[in-house]
């Protein structure tokens, strides 16, 4: 078993949790709905015994609470989320809702804290400003896709009021 890319360097953990296809990493989970919903792309699955593999492992994911939105990690985890090919508003672009990508996607947004006062960097509101309203527009599309209308109108809501808690409102 091998790594999409193991030669890739500069590859956070961050990113990785995030869908970089191009990541020197293995993603594991102990959760067998998580393992054939999300990460079977037809290639199989395996156990992993993890007593019998030297060193520490790390367990990666969002719902660390305090990140920074201007550090390095939190933006390229935010562009990700455009990616075509994996990312969770790139898929649904293309008509593909993945109600597990939406959920990470809002782990990511709550997982970001912005101090009072701290002013935004652009980029993260590049990011993120745009999402809710390109959601409501691809409703339809997902609709005629056979999609889950009714669990993207409830992503699309949640991920609005996150948004809105962390840009304020006027």
């Amino acid at each position: 078993m091998t790594a999409r890319n193991p030669d890739a360097v500069e590859v956070t953990p961050l990113s990785h949790v995030a869908k970089k296809r191009q990541s020197p990493r293995i993603s594991t989970t102990k959760l067998p709905e998580i393992t054939f919903g999300k990460y079977n792309e037809g290639n199989g699955v395996a156990t992993i015994n993890l007593e019998k593999i030297p060193g520490e492992q790390k367990a990666y994911h969002y719902r660390i609470l305090g990140m920074k939105h201007s550090s390095p990690e939190v933006l390229e985890a935010l562009d990700l989320a455009w990616d075509d090919e994996s990312g969770f508003l790139g898929l649904l672009r293309a008509g593909n809702f993945s109600q597990s990508l939406a959920e990470d996607y809002l782990s990511l947004l709550n997982s970001i804290e912005i101090d009072e006062g701290e002013a935004f960097h652009q980029d993260f509101v590049r990011l993120i400003w745009f999402a809710p309203i390109f959601m409501e527009w691809q409703v339809e599309r997902t609709r005629e896709a056979g999609a889950d209308e009714r669990g993207l109108t409830n992503a699309v809501d949640r991920i609005r009021e996150r948004i809105m808690e962390l840009l304020g409102t006027p």
